[in-house]
Protein backbone atom coordinates (compact mmCIF):
# COMPACT_ATOMS: atom_id res chain seq x y z
CA UNK A 1 0.00 0.00 0.00
CA UNK A 2 1.27 3.30 -1.15
CA UNK A 3 3.14 5.05 1.93
CA UNK A 4 0.22 8.18 1.54
CA UNK A 5 -1.86 6.03 2.69
CA UNK A 6 -0.47 4.40 5.50
CA UNK A 7 1.73 1.90 4.18
CA UNK A 8 1.99 -2.05 4.75
CA UNK A 9 1.27 -1.26 8.74
CA UNK A 10 -1.86 0.13 7.92
CA UNK A 11 -3.45 -2.05 5.79
CA UNK A 12 -2.45 -5.25 8.08
CA UNK A 13 -4.52 -2.82 10.83
CA UNK A 14 -7.17 -2.51 8.64
CA UNK A 15 -7.04 -6.10 7.42
CA UNK A 16 -7.48 -7.03 11.01
CA UNK A 17 -10.31 -4.58 11.98
CA UNK A 18 -12.33 -6.31 9.48
CA UNK A 19 -11.45 -9.88 10.50
CA UNK A 20 -12.58 -8.88 13.62
CA UNK A 21 -16.32 -8.21 12.12
CA UNK A 22 -16.16 -11.24 9.88
CA UNK A 23 -15.29 -9.38 7.00
CA UNK A 24 -13.16 -9.48 3.78
CA UNK A 25 -11.22 -6.95 2.43
CA UNK A 26 -11.78 -7.19 -1.55
CA UNK A 27 -9.78 -4.89 -3.57
CA UNK A 28 -11.13 -3.47 -7.36
CA UNK A 29 -7.91 -2.55 -9.16
CA UNK A 30 -8.87 -1.05 -12.47
CA UNK A 31 -6.03 -0.41 -14.90
CA UNK A 32 -7.75 1.38 -17.79
CA UNK A 33 -8.56 5.03 -16.41
CA UNK A 34 -7.68 7.76 -13.52
CA UNK A 35 -8.57 10.39 -11.99
CA UNK A 36 -9.41 13.65 -13.81
CA UNK A 37 -6.64 14.96 -11.21
CA UNK A 38 -3.80 12.15 -11.26
CA UNK A 39 -0.16 13.59 -11.73
CA UNK A 40 -0.14 12.11 -15.39
CA UNK A 41 -3.00 14.69 -16.80
CA UNK A 42 -0.39 17.30 -16.31
CA UNK A 43 3.05 15.32 -16.55
CA UNK A 44 2.13 12.65 -19.27
CA UNK A 45 -0.72 13.57 -21.41
CA UNK A 46 0.25 11.24 -24.19
CA UNK A 47 -0.83 8.61 -21.45
CA UNK A 48 -4.63 9.11 -22.42
CA UNK A 49 -7.26 8.77 -25.28
CA UNK A 50 -6.79 12.59 -26.70
CA UNK A 51 -10.26 14.08 -28.23
CA UNK A 52 -10.85 16.62 -30.75
CA UNK A 53 -12.86 19.90 -30.65
CA UNK A 54 -15.37 18.06 -33.04
CA UNK A 55 -15.48 15.32 -30.42
CA UNK A 56 -16.29 16.98 -27.93
CA UNK A 57 -19.24 19.08 -29.54
CA UNK A 58 -20.17 15.65 -31.33
CA UNK A 59 -20.13 13.30 -27.78
CA UNK A 60 -19.47 15.77 -24.80
CA UNK A 61 -20.57 12.82 -22.45
CA UNK A 62 -17.94 10.74 -24.03
CA UNK A 63 -15.13 13.65 -23.91
CA UNK A 64 -13.81 16.70 -21.63
CA UNK A 65 -11.50 19.98 -21.54
CA UNK A 66 -9.01 19.08 -18.87
CA UNK A 67 -7.44 22.19 -17.54
CA UNK A 68 -3.69 21.90 -17.22
CA UNK A 69 -0.87 24.15 -16.26
CA UNK A 70 0.76 23.56 -19.79
CA UNK A 71 -2.08 24.47 -21.67
CA UNK A 72 -5.78 22.69 -21.84
CA UNK A 73 -6.33 19.18 -23.46
CA UNK A 74 -8.85 17.43 -24.64
CA UNK A 75 -9.07 13.74 -23.51
CA UNK A 76 -11.62 10.98 -23.31
CA UNK A 77 -13.48 10.03 -20.89
CA UNK A 78 -12.67 6.60 -18.97
CA UNK A 79 -15.82 4.30 -19.86
CA UNK A 80 -17.29 0.85 -20.61
CA UNK A 81 -17.95 0.35 -23.96
CA UNK A 82 -21.73 -0.06 -23.51
CA UNK A 83 -22.44 2.99 -21.63
CA UNK A 84 -21.37 6.83 -21.74
CA UNK A 85 -17.79 7.71 -20.42
CA UNK A 86 -17.95 8.50 -16.63
CA UNK A 87 -16.89 12.18 -15.91
CA UNK A 88 -14.92 11.65 -13.10
CA UNK A 89 -11.84 9.70 -14.99
CA UNK A 90 -10.07 9.59 -17.89
CA UNK A 91 -9.61 6.46 -20.41
CA UNK A 92 -5.33 5.49 -20.48
CA UNK A 93 -4.36 5.09 -23.99
CA UNK A 94 -2.64 1.22 -23.98
CA UNK A 95 -2.23 1.44 -27.72
CA UNK A 96 0.83 3.57 -27.40
CA UNK A 97 4.03 2.44 -26.88
CA UNK A 98 4.40 4.76 -23.48
CA UNK A 99 1.27 2.77 -21.73
CA UNK A 100 2.36 -0.87 -23.22
CA UNK A 101 5.92 -0.53 -21.41
CA UNK A 102 4.22 0.31 -17.56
Amino acid sequence: MHQALGGDAALARLRERLRKRGLRLMLDFVPNHTGLDHPWVEDHPEYYIPGTEPDLVRSPENYTRVKRKRGDAIFAYGRDPYFSGWPDTLQLNYATPPRRRR
